[in-house]
């Protein structure tokens, strides 16, 4: 078991190395024509070779050093319960697990699974953060106060995803089925997705910040 310095110092790597792969991605598609600069959602920028590549094999060693290395952040929560713990070290167990199964099968492969696998990372991730966020003591003002007001930026990108998300080019995908140009096109450079893509990069980035407070909360 790594002690609580060393186990810092991995989880602050792995979630810079985790804020690191969406941005390398997004500078292969974009450099190869392959995703619109201005802004494409994040799984709009892999859902080609070798980005998707790129992608998966990051998020799964970033989730396999989480588990095994670094630990999962739930485990010491302070002032929580032994079921507390435990709760939130499930939440967080769904999240990894929805957050690997949409790295590993890009938007157009299944269309509707990535949405849904989105959705419930969404759902799940808001729930987890809540509940780590009662139990962080007001003693501790900073993180207290760190972790509150990014867990409000993060509900504020979700439900700018639900109000931004492009309908109409959902239906279009759907019609579009058989036809990868097309579905590529419509999920990579159609510029519907700019609004909902800006809240979606904004949520990434929010969970990434989320977790190196929560980090530096329990393991300073």
């Amino acid at each position: 078991m790594l002690n609580a310095p060393i186990r810092l110092i991995v989880t602050v790597v792995n979630l810079i190395f985790l804020a690191i792969i969406p941005l390398v991605c997004r500078f292969l598609a974009v450099n190869a024509g392959r995703a619109q600069p201005y802004l494409a959602t994040i799984s709009g920028h892999y859902l080609q070779a070798p980005e998707r590549y790129v992608f998966a094999g990051g998020v799964a060693m970033f989730v396999l050093v989480h588990i095994c290395i670094s630990g999962l952040l739930s485990a010491s929560i302070p002032q929580a319960t032994d079921a507390t713990r435990q709760y939130c070290q499930a939440l967080e167990m769904v999240l990894l697990g929805a957050f690997l199964l949409i790295a590993c099968a890009p938007a157009h492969i299944i269309l509707g699974l990535h949405a849904s696998l989105g959705a419930l990372l969404v759902g799940i991730s808001l729930l987890w953060m809540s509940t780590i966020l009662q139990h962080v003591n007001i003693e501790q003002p900073i993180w207290y106060w760190l972790g509150n007001t990014t867990l409000i930026v993060a509900v504020v990108a979700a439900i700018g995803m639900i109000t931004s998300f492009p309908i109409d080019v959902v239906s279009q995908l759907v019609a579009s089925r058989g036809d990868l140009d097309r579905t590529f096109f419509l999920l990579a450079m159609d510029q519907r997705w700019f609004i909902f893509a800006c809240f979606e990069w904004g949520y990434y980035y929010c969970i990434i910040v989320f977790m190196l407070i929560m980090a530096c909360c329990t393991m300073l």
